[in-house]
């Protein structure tokens, strides 16, 4: 058996892969919208944030169709030149 020393760190803290600097979010956590927690609204409040909704520009389906379809094929067009 062979009688060979090895060096090892004394200062083990030095081994341990830590952050240089903290990571701080600049929102805190109890800022950010939760989904699982529920929302406290009343029955006028929601339905005012629909008609909010519904009083917003739409275009009917079959325009907008027609037009994502015209979109796709000029890009599709330009791909491939």
């Amino acid at each position: 058996m062979s009688s060979k020393t090895y060096k090892t760190l004394e200062d083990t803290h030095l081994t341990v892969c830590e952050p240089a600097v903290m990571y701080e979010p600049s929102v805190s956590v109890s800022d950010k919208f939760n989904p699982n927690a529920p929302s406290q609204v009343t029955q006028e409040e929601f339905m005012e944030y629909i008609r909010k909704i519904e009083s917003g520009n739409f275009i009917p389906w079959d325009i907008a169709q027609k037009q994502f379809n015209g979109w796709k094929k000029e890009y599709l067009a330009s791909r491939l030149l």
